[in-house]
Protein backbone atom coordinates (compact mmCIF):
# COMPACT_ATOMS: atom_id res chain seq x y z
CA UNK A 1 0.00 0.00 0.00
CA UNK A 2 2.86 2.33 0.58
CA UNK A 3 4.58 1.64 -2.68
CA UNK A 4 0.94 2.49 -4.40
CA UNK A 5 0.92 5.83 -2.53
CA UNK A 6 4.30 6.80 -3.41
CA UNK A 7 4.08 5.34 -6.82
CA UNK A 8 0.51 8.21 -6.83
CA UNK A 9 2.39 10.70 -5.73
CA UNK A 10 5.28 10.27 -8.08
CA UNK A 11 3.61 9.84 -11.21
CA UNK A 12 0.74 13.53 -9.97
CA UNK A 13 4.52 15.56 -9.28
CA UNK A 14 5.18 14.31 -13.10
CA UNK A 15 2.04 15.42 -14.20
CA UNK A 16 1.86 18.92 -12.98
CA UNK A 17 5.59 19.85 -13.48
CA UNK A 18 5.13 19.39 -16.97
CA UNK A 19 5.42 22.06 -18.92
CA UNK A 20 4.20 20.59 -21.99
CA UNK A 21 0.91 20.15 -21.13
CA UNK A 22 -1.95 22.41 -20.79
CA UNK A 23 -4.06 22.78 -17.51
CA UNK A 24 -6.99 21.17 -18.77
CA UNK A 25 -4.91 17.93 -19.19
CA UNK A 26 -3.26 17.91 -16.16
CA UNK A 27 -6.68 17.82 -14.31
CA UNK A 28 -7.88 15.26 -16.78
CA UNK A 29 -4.60 12.86 -16.39
CA UNK A 30 -4.95 13.76 -12.36
CA UNK A 31 -8.58 12.91 -12.35
CA UNK A 32 -7.05 9.52 -14.81
CA UNK A 33 -4.48 8.63 -12.25
CA UNK A 34 -6.82 8.76 -9.09
CA UNK A 35 -9.43 6.70 -10.54
CA UNK A 36 -6.76 4.64 -11.33
CA UNK A 37 -5.03 4.69 -7.66
CA UNK A 38 -8.44 3.98 -6.40
CA UNK A 39 -9.21 0.92 -8.08
CA UNK A 40 -5.46 -0.54 -7.29
CA UNK A 41 -6.68 0.11 -3.94
CA UNK A 42 -9.53 -1.58 -4.00
CA UNK A 43 -7.60 -4.32 -5.32
CA UNK A 44 -5.07 -4.84 -2.44
CA UNK A 45 -7.65 -4.42 0.10
CA UNK A 46 -9.78 -7.02 -1.28
CA UNK A 47 -7.14 -9.67 -2.68
CA UNK A 48 -3.74 -8.87 -0.72
CA UNK A 49 -4.43 -6.78 2.53
CA UNK A 50 -5.03 -10.28 4.69
CA UNK A 51 -7.42 -8.84 6.26
CA UNK A 52 -10.21 -11.13 7.67
CA UNK A 53 -13.17 -11.64 4.62
CA UNK A 54 -16.13 -10.23 6.83
CA UNK A 55 -14.11 -6.87 7.11
CA UNK A 56 -13.26 -6.60 3.13
CA UNK A 57 -16.81 -7.50 2.40
CA UNK A 58 -18.09 -4.61 5.17
CA UNK A 59 -15.30 -2.41 3.18
CA UNK A 60 -16.29 -2.63 -0.32
CA UNK A 61 -20.09 -2.74 0.67
CA UNK A 62 -19.66 0.58 2.95
CA UNK A 63 -17.33 2.33 0.19
CA UNK A 64 -20.46 1.29 -2.62
CA UNK A 65 -22.62 3.08 -0.04
CA UNK A 66 -20.57 6.42 0.20
CA UNK A 67 -20.59 7.03 -3.93
CA UNK A 68 -24.18 5.59 -3.81
CA UNK A 69 -24.75 8.28 -1.10
CA UNK A 70 -22.69 10.52 -2.77
CA UNK A 71 -24.49 10.51 -5.95
CA UNK A 72 -27.67 11.22 -4.71
CA UNK A 73 -26.59 14.07 -2.41
CA UNK A 74 -24.43 16.04 -4.68
CA UNK A 75 -24.53 16.36 -8.41
CA UNK A 76 -21.03 16.94 -10.61
CA UNK A 77 -20.10 20.52 -11.98
CA UNK A 78 -16.83 21.27 -13.52
CA UNK A 79 -14.64 24.70 -14.19
CA UNK A 80 -13.10 26.02 -17.27
CA UNK A 81 -10.22 23.63 -16.20
CA UNK A 82 -12.18 20.69 -16.31
CA UNK A 83 -11.89 20.86 -12.33
CA UNK A 84 -14.80 17.97 -10.88
CA UNK A 85 -16.90 20.75 -8.28
CA UNK A 86 -19.65 18.69 -6.19
CA UNK A 87 -23.02 21.01 -5.53
CA UNK A 88 -25.42 20.08 -3.53
CA UNK A 89 -28.27 18.01 -5.26
CA UNK A 90 -31.11 19.56 -3.49
CA UNK A 91 -30.40 23.01 -2.68
CA UNK A 92 -32.97 25.46 -3.97
CA UNK A 93 -32.92 26.04 -7.30
CA UNK A 94 -33.55 29.86 -9.27
CA UNK A 95 -37.50 30.01 -9.29
CA UNK A 96 -37.72 34.09 -10.92
CA UNK A 97 -41.00 34.93 -11.32
CA UNK A 98 -42.18 35.52 -15.38
CA UNK A 99 -44.83 38.07 -15.16
CA UNK A 100 -44.11 41.27 -16.83
CA UNK A 101 -43.16 43.96 -13.34
CA UNK A 102 -43.95 46.37 -15.61
CA UNK A 103 -45.91 47.64 -18.60
CA UNK A 104 -45.63 46.75 -21.95
CA UNK A 105 -44.91 50.34 -23.06
CA UNK A 106 -41.26 50.46 -22.66
CA UNK A 107 -40.98 53.71 -25.15
CA UNK A 108 -39.51 56.16 -22.47
CA UNK A 109 -36.09 53.38 -23.16
CA UNK A 110 -34.50 55.38 -26.25
CA UNK A 111 -31.41 54.23 -27.59
CA UNK A 112 -27.95 56.34 -25.88
CA UNK A 113 -25.03 56.45 -26.83
CA UNK A 114 -23.80 54.05 -24.62
CA UNK A 115 -25.86 51.30 -25.79
CA UNK A 116 -24.06 47.88 -26.09
CA UNK A 117 -26.96 46.07 -28.50
CA UNK A 118 -25.12 42.62 -29.53
CA UNK A 119 -22.60 40.78 -27.66
CA UNK A 120 -19.10 42.24 -27.11
CA UNK A 121 -20.69 45.39 -27.15
CA UNK A 122 -21.63 48.07 -30.15
CA UNK A 123 -18.41 46.48 -32.27
CA UNK A 124 -18.19 43.05 -30.60
CA UNK A 125 -14.63 43.14 -29.85
CA UNK A 126 -15.21 43.94 -26.39
CA UNK A 127 -13.98 47.63 -26.83
CA UNK A 128 -16.32 50.54 -24.83
CA UNK A 129 -15.82 54.22 -24.76
CA UNK A 130 -16.62 54.94 -21.31
CA UNK A 131 -14.27 56.84 -19.17
CA UNK A 132 -14.79 55.05 -15.63
CA UNK A 133 -13.25 56.35 -12.30
CA UNK A 134 -10.61 53.60 -11.37
CA UNK A 135 -10.72 54.84 -7.63
CA UNK A 136 -12.94 52.30 -6.44
CA UNK A 137 -11.89 53.04 -2.65
CA UNK A 138 -12.97 56.46 -2.61
CA UNK A 139 -15.98 55.82 -5.70
CA UNK A 140 -17.09 52.45 -5.15
CA UNK A 141 -19.74 50.26 -7.30
CA UNK A 142 -22.65 51.11 -6.63
CA UNK A 143 -24.97 47.63 -6.45
CA UNK A 144 -28.55 48.80 -8.27
CA UNK A 145 -30.01 45.38 -8.02
CA UNK A 146 -29.65 42.33 -7.88
CA UNK A 147 -32.11 38.92 -8.73
CA UNK A 148 -31.81 35.49 -9.36
CA UNK A 149 -32.58 34.60 -13.12
CA UNK A 150 -33.06 30.93 -14.98
CA UNK A 151 -29.63 29.37 -16.18
CA UNK A 152 -28.32 30.40 -18.86
CA UNK A 153 -24.48 31.46 -20.20
CA UNK A 154 -24.95 34.32 -22.57
CA UNK A 155 -24.57 37.94 -21.99
CA UNK A 156 -27.27 41.22 -21.67
CA UNK A 157 -28.20 43.04 -25.11
CA UNK A 158 -29.08 46.25 -23.74
CA UNK A 159 -30.47 49.54 -25.45
CA UNK A 160 -31.44 52.76 -23.56
CA UNK A 161 -32.44 51.40 -20.50
CA UNK A 162 -33.59 47.97 -21.46
CA UNK A 163 -31.54 45.06 -21.19
CA UNK A 164 -32.74 41.69 -22.78
CA UNK A 165 -30.82 38.35 -21.95
CA UNK A 166 -32.07 34.05 -22.41
CA UNK A 167 -32.77 32.20 -19.64
CA UNK A 168 -33.31 28.16 -19.12
CA UNK A 169 -37.02 28.12 -17.08
CA UNK A 170 -38.08 24.79 -16.73
CA UNK A 171 -38.34 22.99 -19.80
CA UNK A 172 -38.62 26.60 -21.73
CA UNK A 173 -35.84 29.29 -23.32
CA UNK A 174 -36.86 32.20 -22.45
CA UNK A 175 -35.72 36.36 -24.07
CA UNK A 176 -36.67 38.29 -21.02
CA UNK A 177 -36.49 42.26 -20.80
CA UNK A 178 -34.90 44.11 -17.44
CA UNK A 179 -34.87 47.65 -16.79
CA UNK A 180 -31.70 48.81 -16.65
CA UNK A 181 -31.56 50.70 -13.68
CA UNK A 182 -34.31 48.64 -11.20
CA UNK A 183 -33.74 45.04 -12.90
CA UNK A 184 -38.24 44.98 -12.97
CA UNK A 185 -39.31 42.58 -16.09
CA UNK A 186 -40.59 44.72 -18.70
CA UNK A 187 -41.69 41.66 -20.28
CA UNK A 188 -40.72 37.77 -21.35
CA UNK A 189 -41.03 35.44 -24.55
CA UNK A 190 -40.76 31.52 -23.90
CA UNK A 191 -40.88 28.29 -25.94
CA UNK A 192 -40.48 24.79 -25.32
CA UNK A 193 -36.62 24.06 -25.73
CA UNK A 194 -33.93 22.79 -23.57
CA UNK A 195 -29.84 22.28 -23.77
CA UNK A 196 -28.36 20.80 -21.04
CA UNK A 197 -24.90 19.01 -19.95
CA UNK A 198 -22.71 18.02 -17.12
CA UNK A 199 -19.42 20.20 -18.44
CA UNK A 200 -21.40 23.01 -20.45
CA UNK A 201 -23.94 23.35 -17.97
CA UNK A 202 -28.16 24.29 -18.56
CA UNK A 203 -29.40 26.89 -20.69
CA UNK A 204 -29.27 29.04 -23.44
CA UNK A 205 -25.47 30.06 -24.28
CA UNK A 206 -25.70 32.84 -26.75
CA UNK A 207 -26.64 37.01 -26.28
CA UNK A 208 -29.32 38.55 -27.69
CA UNK A 209 -29.16 41.27 -30.63
CA UNK A 210 -31.25 44.67 -30.81
CA UNK A 211 -31.44 46.31 -33.71
CA UNK A 212 -34.44 48.98 -34.40
CA UNK A 213 -37.33 47.78 -32.71
CA UNK A 214 -36.73 44.09 -32.88
CA UNK A 215 -34.58 41.50 -30.63
CA UNK A 216 -32.79 38.21 -31.88
CA UNK A 217 -31.52 35.30 -30.21
CA UNK A 218 -30.41 32.08 -30.99
CA UNK A 219 -31.50 29.47 -27.82
CA UNK A 220 -29.40 26.32 -27.26
CA UNK A 221 -30.71 23.65 -29.25
CA UNK A 222 -30.57 25.91 -32.50
CA UNK A 223 -34.27 28.12 -32.00
CA UNK A 224 -33.97 31.64 -33.93
CA UNK A 225 -36.25 33.89 -33.08
CA UNK A 226 -37.28 37.40 -33.08
CA UNK A 227 -39.43 39.47 -31.27
CA UNK A 228 -40.87 43.09 -30.75
CA UNK A 229 -38.48 45.09 -28.25
CA UNK A 230 -41.42 46.59 -27.07
CA UNK A 231 -43.83 44.17 -25.96
CA UNK A 232 -42.01 40.76 -26.94
CA UNK A 233 -44.11 39.62 -29.04
CA UNK A 234 -42.93 37.16 -31.59
CA UNK A 235 -42.36 38.08 -35.10
CA UNK A 236 -41.33 34.94 -36.35
CA UNK A 237 -38.97 31.60 -35.03
CA UNK A 238 -37.72 28.62 -37.04
CA UNK A 239 -34.71 26.08 -35.55
CA UNK A 240 -31.86 26.64 -37.85
CA UNK A 241 -30.69 22.50 -37.19
CA UNK A 242 -34.04 21.43 -38.43
CA UNK A 243 -34.33 23.87 -41.33
CA UNK A 244 -30.90 23.85 -42.91
CA UNK A 245 -29.76 20.13 -41.67
CA UNK A 246 -27.35 18.85 -39.59
CA UNK A 247 -27.14 18.01 -35.56
CA UNK A 248 -26.21 20.19 -32.44
CA UNK A 249 -22.86 20.56 -31.75
CA UNK A 250 -21.59 18.78 -28.46
CA UNK A 251 -22.46 21.95 -26.38
CA UNK A 252 -25.13 23.16 -27.75
CA UNK A 253 -25.89 26.46 -30.14
CA UNK A 254 -23.54 29.96 -29.08
CA UNK A 255 -24.14 32.05 -32.17
CA UNK A 256 -25.05 35.55 -31.44
CA UNK A 257 -27.00 36.88 -34.22
CA UNK A 258 -25.18 39.15 -36.71
CA UNK A 259 -27.85 42.18 -38.29
CA UNK A 260 -26.54 43.14 -41.87
CA UNK A 261 -28.66 45.63 -43.26
CA UNK A 262 -32.06 43.75 -44.17
CA UNK A 263 -30.09 39.91 -42.98
CA UNK A 264 -29.82 38.26 -39.82
CA UNK A 265 -26.92 35.71 -39.96
CA UNK A 266 -26.19 33.29 -37.88
CA UNK A 267 -23.83 29.48 -38.11
CA UNK A 268 -25.34 26.40 -38.43
CA UNK A 269 -25.22 22.98 -37.02
CA UNK A 270 -22.34 20.10 -37.49
CA UNK A 271 -23.06 19.15 -40.90
CA UNK A 272 -24.59 21.70 -41.55
CA UNK A 273 -24.07 25.30 -43.07
CA UNK A 274 -20.96 27.69 -42.02
CA UNK A 275 -23.50 30.53 -42.03
CA UNK A 276 -26.99 30.75 -42.87
CA UNK A 277 -28.62 34.00 -43.72
CA UNK A 278 -32.12 34.85 -43.12
CA UNK A 279 -34.90 37.87 -43.78
CA UNK A 280 -34.44 39.24 -40.57
CA UNK A 281 -37.99 40.92 -40.45
CA UNK A 282 -39.65 37.77 -41.97
CA UNK A 283 -37.72 34.74 -41.49
CA UNK A 284 -37.57 33.83 -45.31
CA UNK A 285 -34.02 32.09 -46.38
CA UNK A 286 -31.89 33.82 -47.94
CA UNK A 287 -28.33 32.62 -48.25
CA UNK A 288 -26.35 29.68 -46.90
CA UNK A 289 -22.73 28.71 -47.24
CA UNK A 290 -20.66 25.73 -46.83
CA UNK A 291 -17.36 26.44 -45.87
CA UNK A 292 -16.13 24.01 -43.38
CA UNK A 293 -18.00 22.71 -40.31
CA UNK A 294 -19.23 25.52 -38.33
CA UNK A 295 -18.54 25.53 -34.14
CA UNK A 296 -18.99 27.90 -31.46
CA UNK A 297 -17.78 31.04 -32.17
CA UNK A 298 -19.88 33.85 -33.75
CA UNK A 299 -20.02 35.29 -37.54
CA UNK A 300 -18.37 39.40 -37.15
CA UNK A 301 -18.92 41.98 -39.79
CA UNK A 302 -15.55 43.83 -40.72
CA UNK A 303 -13.87 46.07 -43.44
CA UNK A 304 -10.30 43.89 -43.84
CA UNK A 305 -8.26 44.50 -46.74
CA UNK A 306 -11.09 47.69 -47.98
CA UNK A 307 -13.71 44.99 -48.46
CA UNK A 308 -16.44 44.63 -45.84
CA UNK A 309 -17.27 41.20 -44.73
CA UNK A 310 -18.26 39.14 -42.24
CA UNK A 311 -15.63 36.78 -40.80
CA UNK A 312 -16.29 33.16 -38.94
CA UNK A 313 -14.20 31.07 -36.69
CA UNK A 314 -14.48 27.27 -38.00
CA UNK A 315 -13.83 23.94 -36.26
CA UNK A 316 -10.64 23.67 -38.97
CA UNK A 317 -10.48 26.91 -40.48
CA UNK A 318 -11.06 30.94 -40.48
CA UNK A 319 -12.99 31.69 -43.35
CA UNK A 320 -14.63 35.39 -44.60
CA UNK A 321 -17.82 36.28 -47.01
CA UNK A 322 -19.67 38.57 -48.80
CA UNK A 323 -22.07 39.71 -46.57
CA UNK A 324 -24.93 40.25 -48.85
CA UNK A 325 -24.38 36.80 -50.67
CA UNK A 326 -22.54 34.70 -48.67
CA UNK A 327 -19.85 33.99 -51.25
CA UNK A 328 -16.41 32.86 -50.14
CA UNK A 329 -13.87 35.77 -49.94
CA UNK A 330 -11.45 33.47 -48.14
CA UNK A 331 -10.22 31.02 -46.30
CA UNK A 332 -7.19 29.61 -44.39
CA UNK A 333 -7.02 26.70 -41.79
CA UNK A 334 -6.54 25.83 -38.47
CA UNK A 335 -5.71 23.36 -36.24
CA UNK A 336 -8.44 20.45 -35.92
CA UNK A 337 -9.66 18.59 -33.14
CA UNK A 338 -10.61 21.21 -30.37
CA UNK A 339 -13.38 23.78 -29.75
CA UNK A 340 -13.12 27.29 -31.07
CA UNK A 341 -14.61 29.54 -28.95
CA UNK A 342 -13.14 33.13 -28.78
CA UNK A 343 -13.90 35.27 -31.45
CA UNK A 344 -11.13 36.81 -33.73
CA UNK A 345 -9.84 39.89 -32.94
CA UNK A 346 -9.50 42.49 -36.33
CA UNK A 347 -6.48 44.34 -36.44
CA UNK A 348 -6.82 47.06 -39.05
CA UNK A 349 -5.82 44.06 -42.23
CA UNK A 350 -4.68 41.49 -39.63
CA UNK A 351 -6.32 38.98 -37.72
CA UNK A 352 -5.71 37.79 -34.38
CA UNK A 353 -6.94 34.15 -33.68
CA UNK A 354 -6.93 31.79 -30.99
CA UNK A 355 -8.18 28.37 -29.23
CA UNK A 356 -6.85 26.38 -25.59
CA UNK A 357 -5.53 23.52 -24.87
CA UNK A 358 -2.38 24.22 -25.98
CA UNK A 359 -3.07 25.75 -29.58
CA UNK A 360 -2.19 29.14 -28.64
CA UNK A 361 -3.02 31.98 -31.05
CA UNK A 362 -2.10 32.78 -35.10
CA UNK A 363 -1.57 36.65 -36.25
CA UNK A 364 -2.74 36.35 -40.34
CA UNK A 365 -2.38 39.36 -42.44
CA UNK A 366 -5.07 39.85 -45.28
CA UNK A 367 -4.28 41.75 -48.58
CA UNK A 368 -5.99 42.34 -51.65
CA UNK A 369 -5.33 41.81 -55.41
CA UNK A 370 -7.85 42.73 -57.79
CA UNK A 371 -10.54 40.42 -56.28
CA UNK A 372 -8.38 38.00 -55.00
CA UNK A 373 -7.37 37.78 -50.98
CA UNK A 374 -4.33 36.35 -50.14
CA UNK A 375 -3.67 35.45 -46.64
CA UNK A 376 -0.71 35.05 -44.72
CA UNK A 377 0.73 33.71 -41.46
CA UNK A 378 2.48 36.42 -39.79
CA UNK A 379 3.57 34.41 -36.49
CA UNK A 380 2.12 31.78 -34.17
CA UNK A 381 2.41 31.96 -30.86
CA UNK A 382 1.87 29.28 -27.35
CA UNK A 383 1.69 32.81 -25.23
CA UNK A 384 -2.30 33.53 -25.90
CA UNK A 385 -4.63 30.01 -25.55
CA UNK A 386 -7.92 31.30 -25.02
CA UNK A 387 -10.70 29.07 -24.46
CA UNK A 388 -13.23 30.77 -24.23
CA UNK A 389 -12.30 34.01 -23.02
CA UNK A 390 -12.61 36.56 -25.54
CA UNK A 391 -9.66 39.02 -25.86
CA UNK A 392 -9.18 42.42 -26.44
CA UNK A 393 -6.85 45.38 -27.05
CA UNK A 394 -6.00 48.69 -26.49
CA UNK A 395 -3.79 51.12 -27.59
CA UNK A 396 -1.31 48.52 -30.01
CA UNK A 397 -1.98 45.66 -27.28
CA UNK A 398 -3.38 42.80 -26.76
CA UNK A 399 -5.03 41.75 -23.45
CA UNK A 400 -6.45 38.02 -23.19
CA UNK A 401 -7.08 34.90 -20.63
CA UNK A 402 -4.10 32.34 -21.00
CA UNK A 403 -5.69 29.06 -19.68
CA UNK A 404 -6.92 31.77 -17.24
CA UNK A 405 -4.09 33.56 -16.42
CA UNK A 406 -4.18 37.04 -17.77
CA UNK A 407 -1.32 38.23 -20.39
CA UNK A 408 -0.11 40.91 -22.43
CA UNK A 409 1.12 40.47 -25.78
CA UNK A 410 2.78 42.29 -28.73
CA UNK A 411 0.55 41.84 -31.43
CA UNK A 412 3.11 43.13 -33.92
CA UNK A 413 5.39 40.18 -32.38
CA UNK A 414 3.26 37.66 -30.98
CA UNK A 415 5.74 38.18 -28.10
CA UNK A 416 4.45 38.13 -23.83
CA UNK A 417 5.19 41.67 -22.43
CA UNK A 418 3.69 40.52 -19.32
CA UNK A 419 1.52 37.83 -17.10
CA UNK A 420 -0.33 37.62 -13.90
CA UNK A 421 -3.47 37.27 -12.01
CA UNK A 422 -4.96 33.88 -11.94
CA UNK A 423 -9.28 34.71 -13.02
CA UNK A 424 -10.15 31.22 -14.60
CA UNK A 425 -11.68 31.07 -17.71
CA UNK A 426 -13.57 34.43 -16.80
CA UNK A 427 -14.73 37.25 -19.50
CA UNK A 428 -13.28 40.59 -19.76
CA UNK A 429 -13.86 43.97 -21.32
CA UNK A 430 -11.80 47.17 -21.83
CA UNK A 431 -12.92 50.52 -21.31
CA UNK A 432 -10.45 53.69 -21.55
CA UNK A 433 -7.37 52.17 -20.45
CA UNK A 434 -9.40 49.78 -18.11
CA UNK A 435 -9.85 46.39 -17.80
CA UNK A 436 -13.17 44.78 -16.47
CA UNK A 437 -12.53 41.45 -15.51
CA UNK A 438 -15.88 38.94 -14.32
CA UNK A 439 -13.58 36.08 -13.19
CA UNK A 440 -14.67 32.56 -13.32
CA UNK A 441 -15.01 32.23 -9.95
CA UNK A 442 -17.54 35.58 -9.34
CA UNK A 443 -15.03 38.00 -8.48
CA UNK A 444 -15.43 41.47 -10.82
CA UNK A 445 -11.98 43.18 -10.88
CA UNK A 446 -10.51 45.97 -12.39
CA UNK A 447 -6.96 46.51 -14.45
CA UNK A 448 -5.15 48.63 -15.39
CA UNK A 449 -4.63 48.32 -19.68
CA UNK A 450 -0.73 48.64 -19.78
CA UNK A 451 2.15 47.42 -21.32
CA UNK A 452 4.38 48.21 -18.23
CA UNK A 453 3.04 45.84 -15.86
CA UNK A 454 0.51 43.58 -14.58
CA UNK A 455 -1.39 46.21 -12.56
CA UNK A 456 -4.46 44.87 -10.54
CA UNK A 457 -6.30 47.50 -8.87
CA UNK A 458 -9.78 46.35 -7.19
CA UNK A 459 -11.17 42.94 -6.65
CA UNK A 460 -14.73 42.55 -5.31
CA UNK A 461 -16.95 39.88 -4.53
CA UNK A 462 -19.55 40.21 -6.99
CA UNK A 463 -21.38 36.63 -7.43
CA UNK A 464 -21.25 33.21 -6.50
CA UNK A 465 -20.19 30.56 -7.83
CA UNK A 466 -19.10 29.35 -11.58
CA UNK A 467 -18.99 32.56 -13.94
CA UNK A 468 -18.53 32.48 -17.69
CA UNK A 469 -21.01 35.13 -18.97
CA UNK A 470 -19.71 37.79 -20.91
CA UNK A 471 -19.87 41.17 -18.73
CA UNK A 472 -22.06 44.20 -20.40
CA UNK A 473 -21.45 47.78 -20.02
CA UNK A 474 -24.45 50.12 -20.89
CA UNK A 475 -23.23 53.56 -20.11
CA UNK A 476 -21.59 54.07 -16.56
CA UNK A 477 -24.28 50.54 -15.69
CA UNK A 478 -22.75 46.99 -15.61
CA UNK A 479 -24.68 44.20 -15.92
CA UNK A 480 -23.01 40.70 -14.90
CA UNK A 481 -24.70 37.63 -14.55
CA UNK A 482 -24.37 33.65 -14.58
CA UNK A 483 -26.81 30.62 -14.31
CA UNK A 484 -28.32 31.97 -11.10
CA UNK A 485 -28.15 35.27 -10.41
CA UNK A 486 -27.53 38.88 -12.10
CA UNK A 487 -26.63 42.08 -10.84
CA UNK A 488 -26.50 45.32 -11.79
CA UNK A 489 -23.60 48.00 -10.83
CA UNK A 490 -23.39 51.42 -11.01
CA UNK A 491 -19.11 52.59 -11.95
CA UNK A 492 -18.15 56.09 -11.30
CA UNK A 493 -17.27 57.60 -14.13
CA UNK A 494 -13.79 59.53 -14.46
CA UNK A 495 -14.29 63.83 -14.61
CA UNK A 496 -11.46 64.86 -15.87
Amino acid sequence: MALLLVAYVGVLSVVWASALSTRQYQVLATIIVSLVALLAAVAWFVAGSGLARRVRVGGVVGLVGLVLAGALMFRLDVTGDLRPVLRYRFAAAPTPVLEPELGPDIRRFISTPGDSPQFLGPNRDGSMRVRLDPDWDTLPPEELWRREVGAGWGSFAAVGRVAITQEQRGDEEALIAYTVDTGEIVWAHDYPARYGSIIAGVGPRATPTIWGDTVWAMGGTGVLSAVELLTGNPRWSKNVIEDQGGRLQEWGKSSSPLIYEDLVIVSGGWGGPTLVAYDRMTGEFRWRVDAGRPDYASPLLATIAGREQIVIFNAASISAHDPSTGDLLWTTPWPPGQPTVAQPLVLGDLLLASSGYGRGAKLFGVSRRGKRFEVTTLWESPRLKAKFAHFVQYEGFVYGLDDGVLTCIDPSSGERVWKGGRYGHGQLLVSAGLLLIQAENGSLVLVEATPDEHRELHRRPVLDGKTWNVPALVGDVLLLRNDREAVALRLARRTR
